[in-house]
């Protein structure tokens, strides 16, 4: 994919060819009684944007990638 990048951070405008991400989200259920225990576990390849501009001249409409940072959960459901 191609993201335009505008100057600030960069000293002009380009466009950028950006990597390929790989993201694994996973989850398991285990009902016990009337209790639904889960665990779940978002981006587990922890694949982010690795050139993120910074300071007050970044571009900040210049994010691409997965949308979440590696994450886990646990939950527990009666009924």
């Amino acid at each position: 994919m191609t993201a335009p990048h505008y100057a600030g951070f960069i000293d002009a405008d380009r466009l950028e060819v950006t990597p390929t991400f790989t993201t694994l989200d996973a989850s398991v259920a285990r009902r016990v009684g009337s209790v639904t225990f889960m665990v779940i576990g978002r981006n587990l390849t922890d694949a982010y944007q690795a050139d993120l501009d910074r300071g007050p001249l970044r571009d900040a409409a210049y994010v691409y990638g997965p949308r979440m940072p590696r994450s886990f959960g646990i939950s527990a459901r009666w009924g």
